[in-house]
């Protein structure tokens, strides 16, 4: 078993008027002063069994698609697949279970090996841990779902993560963009793009956390994501090679430029 043992230190900046916010910001006072706190994330990429195209994860648990299109979710034993029936070139997991087929057909997973067809086409889609999906057409267009329809924003992309960090994004260029509104995971549009410095070909969204990795497989974390800074302070690369990354709550997963697949707990200290 392969491991790659990856330490991330993060800096949470205290801030009385928020106190208690989120769990994840702890703080201390000694003497009546508040004062900052160091956290560390540990990150041990595992390897699994098996080769996929694709990977996603999310509280409908681990999805894949490998290069013919076939469907796999991981089992509880953390070693094993299921096969789904029914071939998508794409899935994301979260609330729900989305995916797109190799002729930009939607669909979504019902259960029981069943898809249910979606009304209109897409390139890219991601659905967050409280059911919020958005999607990209070939074109790199970006539609939100709202309800049994798809809503136009503005912008272009090329791939999309939709987070409790928020909706984040790159284009064609690898150019980095937060969406402005989104923190939380809330049911909304958000209100304008932000560029983020640095470039990346892929992203995801987490729990007061950003993960990437840019053209050459390098992995990277967003420091310093909160509700009151939310497009974080920098980014911190980390040792590893991904071509494709997706975090949930405290687990990562990852593929290799070999189609390997990685899994690792995000322990914090």
């Amino acid at each position: 078993m392969k491991c790659v043992i990856v330490v991330l230190v993060c800096f949470l900046i205290a801030d009385a008027r928020h106190y208690g916010r989120h769990d994840v910001h702890r703080r201390r006072r000694h003497h009546g002063v508040l004062k900052l706190e160091k956290r560390s994330l540990q990150l041990n990429l595992q390897k699994i069994p098996g080769y996929l195209n694709g990977i996603s994860t999310g509280d409908s648990g681990i999805w894949g698609v490998n290069q013919s299109g076939n469907i796999f979710k991981l089992n509880n034993d953390g070693n094993s697949w299921t096969n789904i029936a029914g071939r998508l070139a794409q899935v994301s997991s979260g609330a729900s279970v989305w995916g797109i087929n190799m002729a930009g057909k939607i669909y979504k997973y019902l259960g029981d090996n069943k898809l249910q067809l979606i009304s209109g086409t897409a390139a890219y889609i991601d659905v967050s841990n409280n059911d919020h999906v958005w999607a990209l057409t070939k074109g790199q267009d970006i539609f939100r779902r709202t309800g049994s329809t798809w809503k136009h924003v503005a912008g272009n992309l090329k791939q999309i993560s939709v987070g409790e960090s928020g909706v984040w994004g790159v284009n064609s260029a690898n150019s980095i963009f937060y969406r402005q509104g989104t923190y939380g995971d809330t049911d909304t549009d958000g209100t304008a793009w932000t560029k983020v410095s640095g470039n990346l070909k892929w992203i995801s969204s987490g729990t007061d956390m950003v993960v990437g990795v840019d053209k050459a497989n390098n992995i990277y974390y967003r420091e310093g994501i909160t509700a009151d800074t939310p497009t974080g302070t920098k980014w911190i690369k980390v040792p590893g090679s991904l071509k494709q990354i997706d975090v949930n709550k405290n687990k990562v997963v990852g593929i290799d430029s070999g189609n390997s697949v990685y899994r690792s707990p995000v322990g914090r200290k």
